[in-house]
């Protein structure tokens, strides 16, 4: 009897084995076959870099949580895993505000940098809590001597336990298959749009789903913090500081009540459409550095809330970067005056950037929204080139060295940046852009294929090779590429913009106008967009609308010379003599070798009657140019009329 029992049991167990065992094992050949036939992609935040013992952060890590169009980058970082001898290393962990946008160069990760202190800056945009409790685990491969934690304004827009669940499941290349054939059941998902495809989802303060997003926070600040102690790290939570006083709720009818009042903290807290840090963020986060026995810096009472410290509702300005990063280094027992490096070419470029973000949803939502708007001036000055100690710098060099149009210095940044981490697709873009304005043809094809290469959906780089495809007089494979990337992403402006241009170029005006109104559709600011359009509008004699777009271009970038000429053209067409000169003075004040302006300015000047002033317009077009035609014959015209 026992022996049948026995027997009936092993039976029962085998078929329970065989149940178990079954889908686990065809789901681990799955896996392994599809790894060996190179399908997928590394899933992990950090992965192997170019060399051996070297560790790079994933440009493809944020497909597992987001479309692969819109997914946000870490910041390109190369790390020894064996830390050296006698340095400190340091991992950041966070969202946007951690990582430093608009520009990680000048975050507080990136201004603690001293010697013998190693920063990796390991947040990240558009993620919460639940993917940094993934990225900490990661991380613990660094071997970490602190870990600094600067979290919580995206808890409740957020990728969600669903979607952090859904990220799980692609870090296998048997879930990217799957998500890959599901993708295409979907809709586009268009271009990044950050907080503007968030701005439906507007919850009260008093909603009950908070209780458990906040219990999930407080669920992943223990399990982060476990994890980087089981590391060996020491760790440092901050509280989360926001804008209160210059940043008013984006909805809710209590909350602009409270702001109005004065009372900013809770304006913050009520505001139903949480994009801020609240109250109860905060205060878990103190309650859990008490209960853990973790330092805290309370980056919430050394930040000033106000627009002194804030580019609009929680990104820091470099000032505000500076003083949390100093109060870091003064917990860590590092403490010392850091140096105010600023340069004021960068300053006005993230001002830039935080004014393009602030033409759209939700910020357009907030009372105050156009004085906001107003505090944007032009540049006054020119860039200074930082010293290429760090990736980092050494790509804002690069980028610096491309706004001056020194395509032979950016096509050497890039070269070195590609060289030590080269699996980052804009340095290859970077890099075949420069190659272009070098006339270098297959060297900047060679880059725009190296980056399709990293990522098929590159839609930039689609277009870039559609320019190298024109320039070669392949205008159809160009218009294929165009298309192309219009269909990965129809709200990036370029595409509609160049098939424009290969449109105007084969005489089909309206064709070209009609892309040129889709790229201004796809964003109102592009200024090149402007300018075709109002060049197509000349071509088609409608004068008024060409002026228009025109101004438009040159109100949206001043230094936009071409755009200034063609309006002094139109101008004087339409007789507005006057304002025609002022336009070509413009541009010779940008570009003082421009002969056709010169001429043109002396032909208004004759127009008005004032030949000696016309004569010496004319004679200064052709010491630019000795054999300006049209400003010989206007030359010869005047004086004849002179009497010479």
């Amino acid at each position: 009897m026992t022996l049948s029992m026995s027997s009936g049991l092993r039976e029962w167990l085998v078929r329970l084995a065989l149940l178990i065992g079954s889908p686990v094992l065809f789901l681990g050949l799955s896996e392994s076959a599809l790894r060996l036939a190179g399908y997928g992609f590394e899933a992990s935040f950090l992965i192997d870099g170019p060399g051996p013992g070297l560790l790079a952060t994933n440009p493809k890590y944020g497909w597992r949580f987001f479309p692969r169009q819109i997914a946000r980058t870490p910041v390109p970082a190369l790390i020894r895993q064996d830390k050296p001898a006698g340095v400190t290393r340091v991992v950041v962990l966070g969202e946007s505000a951690a990582m430093g946008f608009p520009d990680p160069l000048y975050s507080f990760a990136h201004q603690m940098v001293q010697p013998n202190l190693e920063v990796v800056n390991a947040a990240m945009t558009a993620i919460n809590s639940h993917v940094i409790r993934d990225i900490a685990s990661d991380c613990t491969r660094l071997h970490p001597d602190w870990v600094i934690l600067y979290m919580g304004n995206n808890e409740v827009v957020g990728p969600g336990r669903l979607e952090a669940f859904g990220g799980w499941v692609k870090s296998f290349r048997l879930g990217q298959l799957l998500d890959s054939i599901a993708a295409r059941l979907r809709p586009p998902p268009g271009h990044w749009r950050g907080m503007e495809r968030l701005s439906a989802r507007k919850i009260p303060h008093n909603d009950p789903q908070l209780e458990n997003i906040y219990s999930s926070f407080r669920d992943n600040l223990r399990a982060i913090i476990r994890i980087a102690r089981a590391s060996g790290a020491r760790v440092i939570v901050s509280t989360v500081a926001v804008n209160l006083r210059d940043s008013p709720p984006f909805a809710g009818e209590e909350a602009l009540k409270a702001y109005l009042a004065g009372d900013y903290a809770r304006a913050r807290d009520w505001d139903e459409l949480r994009f801020r840090a609240d109250s109860p963020i905060n205060r878990i986060i103190r309650e859990e550095t008490r209960s853990q026995n973790v330092l805290l810096l309370d980056a919430e009472q050394i930040v000033t809330a106000d627009h002194t410290s804030f580019y609009e509702h929680v990104h820091l300005k470099p000032e505000a970067n500076r003083k949390i990063a100093a109060g870091l280094l003064a917990l860590m027992g590092r403490g010392k005056e850091l140096p105010v490096t600023w340069d004021p070419w960068d300053l006005h470029r993230m001002e830039r950037t935080i004014f393009a973000l602030m033409q759209r949803p939700p910020f357009t939502f907030q009372p105050g929204y156009r004085t906001q708007q107003a505090s944007i001036r032009p540049p006054s000055i020119r860039p200074g080139l930082p010293e290429p100690r760090t990736l980092l710098a050494r790509e804002r060099r690069a980028e610096i060295l491309a706004e001056l149009k020194d395509w032979k210095g950016a096509a050497g940044e890039y070269h070195e940046l590609i060289a030590q981490l080269p699996m980052v697709k804009t340095w290859h873009s970077g890099l075949a852009e420069a190659r272009l304005n070098l006339g270098q043809i297959d060297q900047a094809k060679a880059a725009y294929e190296a980056a399709l290469a990293l990522d098929p959906g590159f839609a930039a780089a689609h277009i870039g090779l559609g320019t190298v495809l024109a320039a070669q007089g392949q205008l159809q494979a160009a218009e294929e590429r165009f298309r192309h990337a219009i269909e990965i992403d129809p709200s990036l402006p370029q595409g509609h913009n160049n098939l424009g241009r290969l449109y105007a170029a084969r005489g089909s005006l309206p064709q070209a106008a009609e892309s040129y109104r889709a790229a201004l559709r796809a964003n109102p600011e592009f200024a090149m967009g402007h300018y075709n359009l109002g060049s197509a509008l000349a071509g088609m004699s409608h004068i008024s609308d060409a002026i228009h777009h025109l101004e438009e271009a040159t109100r949206l970038d001043s230094e936009f010379a071409p755009a200034h000429y063609d309006l002094g053209i139109l101008y004087a067409r339409s007789g507005r003599v006057m304002e025609a000169i002022e336009r070509y003075q413009r541009t010779l004040a940008i570009d003082p070798r421009q002969a056709n302006a010169l001429n043109n300015w002396g032909a208004a000047l004759a127009r008005q009657g004032q030949r000696k002033e016309a004569i010496v317009r004319f004679e200064e077009a052709l010491r630019v140019d000795p054999h300006h035609a049209e400003a010989k014959r206007n030359l010869a015209a005047v004086r004849s009329l002179n009497g010479h």
